[in-house]
């Protein structure tokens, strides 16, 4: 009785995590087709930019310190005059947050996760499978090369959204995008 318990236990998790990463598929690829037609009204109706935003704020500010401590110096001394003079550079710092978020860099990052717009779009199915799920309201689209999560959406009223980038990927294009603005 006791194995029939647990089996039918672990039939319902598998169940969940099936039934979310379904009902997530439709939406990852509504974000797909939004990218590729360049729909832009869809496109922000599919992510979180807010939530896209802070976590892109936090990462150029670390990036802009750690370029800063390095032109001044490691100590605790240089440490305090980098975050000070990164302070004073919140614009710069808000307008590369603004770029990661913008239909092109997210295209990027749907790319990197092996969402490619170019080419015939994949099937329901097929994103059905390659979706990775967290918990019942989070799943992450993974790099088909590496297997590591690029993409997480959340479950919101409506629908899924993305609402975070691998943090490497999205430290890599911050400095990308950084570099002319600190030389």
């Amino acid at each position: 009785m006791k194995k029939i318990a647990l089996l039918l236990l672990t039939f319902t998790f598998a169940s969940c995590a099936t039934i979310a990463r379904h009902e997530a598929s439709a939406d990852v690829l509504a974000l797909v087709n939004a990218l590729r037609d360049r729909n832009l009204y869809e496109i922000e109706a599919r992510i979180d930019k807010n939530s896209l935003k802070y976590q892109a704020l936090n990462i150029a500010r670390e990036i802009l310190i750690e370029e800063a401590s390095q032109r001044i110096g490691h100590g605790l001394g240089g440490q305090i005059a980098a975050v000070a003079a990164v302070d004073l550079l919140n614009p710069v710092i808000e307008s590369l947050a603004e770029r990661v978020v913008e239909p092109d860099a997210i295209a990027f990052f749907a790319r990197q996760a092996g969402l490619q717009q170019q080419t015939a779009m994949p099937s329901r199915m097929e994103t059905t499978i390659a979706i990775r799920p967290i918990d019942n309201n989070r799943v992450c689209i993974p790099n088909p090369q590496n297997n590591r999560c690029v993409l997480y959406f959340n479950k919101f009223p409506d629908r899924w959204k993305l609402v975070a980038i691998d943090e490497a990927e999205l430290r890599a294009k911050i400095r990308a995008l950084s570099r002319p603005n600190i030389r």
